[in-house]
C-alpha cells in the first residue's frame, strides 16, 4: 500500500523562513523610516513654531516702543558667526524693550522638570517697571521669576543665537532681530555646538564654539531639529 503524505521539505521551509524574514525586515525598515520622517517633522515644526513666536514677540515689542526704551546693552550677540560674550561669570544674560524683560540662558537645554536649578531657563518674558542695570537680582531660575512670566522655549530647546542690532535706514530707525532656535532630545548629544565641559559647567563659549547648529547624522537624528529666523522691524512709535 502507497503512502502519499503531502507535506514541505526542510529545504522549502528554510527557503520560506527566508522570504517571510526578508519581508519582516522590509516592513521593519519601512516602518521605522516612516516613524523617524514623522518625528523630525514634529520637532522641526515644533522649533520653527518657537522660534517665529519669540522673533513675533521681540518685533512687536519693539514696534510699540520708541528707540529710547530699547535696551540691549546686555544682549548676548553674534556677527557674522563670532560671538561676544557680555558677561563672564554665569550663562545667563537678558536685554529689555520697554517694561518687558527678556532673561535668558545662551546655548543651555530648558528643563522644566528642575525650576529650582540655578540659570536652567530658556527665554523668559516678564514685565517690569524698570529695566535692570546689571546681573545682581537678575531671577536665575524659573522658580523666582516674577508672577505672570511667560517661558518663550519648550522642554529641551535652547537659544544658539540672539541678535538685535539697530540702524538707520532711509532716515528710518530699524532693528534686524535673528534668532536661532536648537531642539534635541536629551541636554547635549544631537546638537554640535560646544564642547560637554561648556554645557555642563555654564561658562562662556569656548573657542571651538560652532555656529550654526547643525544636527549630527544618525538615527539620533530623527531628535534633533534647529531654525534660524532673521526679520527687520520699525518701530511705529517714534520719539
Amino acid at each position: 500500500m502507497k503512502n502519499n503524505r503531502a507535506g514541505f521539505t526542510i529545504v522549502e521551509l528554510m527557503i520560506a523562513t527566508a522570504i517571510f524574514t526578508i519581508i519582516l525586515i522590509i516592513t521593519t525598515t519601512t516602518i521605522i523610516g516612516i516613524t523617524q520622517t514623522y518625528i523630525k517633522g514634529s520637532v522641526e515644526n515644533q522649533t520653527e513654531d518657537t522660534a517665529t513666536s519669540i522673533l513675533n514677540e521681540i518685533s512687536q515689542d519693539i514696534e510699540f516702543n520708541n528707540g529710547s526704551t530699547i535696551n540691549t546693552s546686555y544682549l548676548y550677540t553674534d556677527s557674522n558667526g563670532v560671538i561676544t560674550p557680555i558677561q563672564n561669570s554665569v550663562n545667563e544674560y537678558y536685554f529689555c524693550i520697554g517694561n518687558d524683560v527678556y532673561v535668558y540662558s545662551f546655548d543651555f537645554p530648558l528643563n522644566t522638570s528642575d525650576p529650582t536649578e540655578a540659570y536652567n531657563i530658556g527665554l523668559v518674558r516678564y514685565s517690569a517697571t524698570s529695566c535692570p542695570t546689571s546681573l545682581t537680582g537678575l531671577p536665575n531660575t524659573l522658580s523666582n521669576m516674577p508672577t505672570g512670566y511667560e517661558e518663550l522655549l519648550v522642554q529641551n530647546e535652547r537659544i544658539g543665537a540672539l541678535y538685535i542690532q539697530g540702524q538707520t535706514i532711509n532716515s528710518t530707525a530699524t532693528y534686524t532681530v535673528k534668532v536661532e532656535v536648537g531642539y534635541a532630545s536629551n541636554s547635549a548629544n544631537t546638537l554640535i555646538s560646544d564642547n560637554s565641559a561648556y554645557q555642563n559647567g555654564h561658562t562662556v563659549p569656548p573657542a571651538n564654539y560652532t555656529y550654526p547648529y547643525q544636527c549630527l547624522s544618525g538615527t539620533d537624528s530623527s531628535f534633533c531639529a534647529v531654525t534660524d529666523l532673521t526679520t527687520m522691524v520699525a518701530p511705529r512709535i517714534n520719539d
